[in-house]
């Protein structure tokens, strides 16, 4: 029997926090987090895991940028009535 499904490729620590732009202790973190297998003493991040952490870290910078103009409409907002205020 033969199996047809590609190999994913593996990635080192190093490899993998440069792939996605975090610091290499975040990577450990998640291995340790996601219960990630290790060889060797060494984890076997493979090219999904890579994808899945690339699509969580896209989503969060998302959300802080989101919330950071809710912030700021939010504080205009409180400027602008507070201008109201003053002026009556």
């Amino acid at each position: 029997m033969i199996d047809n499904q590609p190999k994913e490729n593996t990635y080192s620590t190093k490899e993998a926090s440069e792939i996605i732009g975090i610091k290499e202790r975040a990577i450990q973190t998640r291995c340790k987090l996601d219960n990630v297998r290790k060889k060797n003493n060494k984890y076997l991040i493979t090219d999904s895991l890579i994808a899945l952490w690339k699509q969580k870290e896209d989503e969060a910078n998302a959300n802080a940028k989101n919330a950071k103009v809710n912030a700021n409409a939010t504080q205009t907002q409180r400027t602008q009535r507070n201008a109201i205020r003053f002026r009556s």
